[in-house]
């Protein structure tokens, strides 16, 4: 019963955090339709550089700028893709603490990720690049390229919520595993980097020392990025059925995504019933089974 409490609890808790980038996403779109109006009317208003005039424009990137200071301290609500390279986020596997040197796979696993970041990088200035070429041939102006960064901001939420290319492109599960997770905010100013003015620079320091972070973070600790082996999984899983009561049924210990989703992950193309088998063959070597450290509690 008490496990059933806490699945809801966990379901609820999720789901909340969807509405609420549900909310995001829809408040994006109506602030990026205000601005586009307001580009119709007077595009002379959206004209964000030098020190602007407009005082809207100072109420955008306020909003911005906020959510994104906000990320060098994460709340515990942030989704867990956007702390991963904190220490205090790190759980490592029981192999990691054994030995935490880094093994030949694990390299492996992170020469694969540069090569994601590069197709993903290679994706976004690709677009960005014809945007700056509009720019310089002065088919675009500065109103122009403020709408650019606002559809990219309501982008980033259209990918969180419902379809991101880039999961396509750089081959990875989900936004959590996604090796260019908080490289989100230098995306989004980076249309502005050609249009000089207070709020741009900014914006932009503030998006590239927040990239700047993530990426020492990585270099300094790879470790806090890798998906922890099947092997890693299957220890930890053994772990806590040994602490769960005897008669507990659990009702599943993985799940699948589609192959056209995933390219040489560290797991392989297993289907969750291997995974199953696999569990059990391990529950044997180790010679335990679920419930044997458990402790029944004691009320007084």
């Amino acid at each position: 019963m008490k496990a059933n409490k806490a699945a809801e609890r966990k379901k609820k808790k999720n789901t909340g955090w969807n509405r609420f980038y549900l909310f995001r996403l829809f408040a994006r779109f109506f602030i990026a339709c205000y601005f586009f109006g307001i580009y119709l009317t007077n595009r002379e208003l959206l004209d964000i550089s030098g020190f602007p005039k407009w005082a809207g424009l100072y109420v955008l990137s306020g909003i911005i700028l906020i959510d994104f200071i906000l990320r060098f301290i994460p709340l515990k609500n942030h989704p867990i893709g956007m702390k991963k390279h904190l220490k205090h986020e790190f759980l490592p596997s029981q192999a990691y603490k054994n030995d935490p040197t880094l093994t030949v796979e694990d390299y492996k696993e992170i020469k694969k990720m540069d090569r994601q970041l590069l197709k993903g990088c290679l994706f976004y200035f690709g677009i960005t690049a014809v945007f700056y070429v509009l720019y310089f041939l002065k088919i675009f102006g500065v109103p122009e390229m403020l709408l650019v960064m606002l559809a990219y901001w309501v982008g980033d939420m259209i990918c969180v919520n419902l379809f991101c290319p880039y999961k396509l492109i750089m081959k990875n599960r989900c936004c959590t595993n996604c090796r260019i997770y908080n490289w989100d905010a230098f995306f989004l100013f980076f249309p502005l980097a050609v249009v000089p003015g207070l709020l741009t620079w900014v914006l932009l320091l503030v998006a590239i020392a927040y990239t700047f972070l993530w990426e020492l973070s990585f270099r300094m600790h790879p470790e806090r990025f890798l998906e922890w082996t099947l092997d890693e999984y299957l220890d930890f899983i053994i772990d806590i059925l040994e602490r769960l009561r005897p008669d507990l049924y659990i009702e599943r210990i993985a799940g699948e995504v589609p192959p056209r989703f995933v390219e040489k992950t560290r797991w392989g193309l297993i289907r969750n019933f291997q995974i199953l088998h696999l569990l059990d063959d391990r529950l044997e070597v180790r010679d335990t089974r679920q419930g044997v450290l458990w402790v029944p509690p004691v009320f007084n």
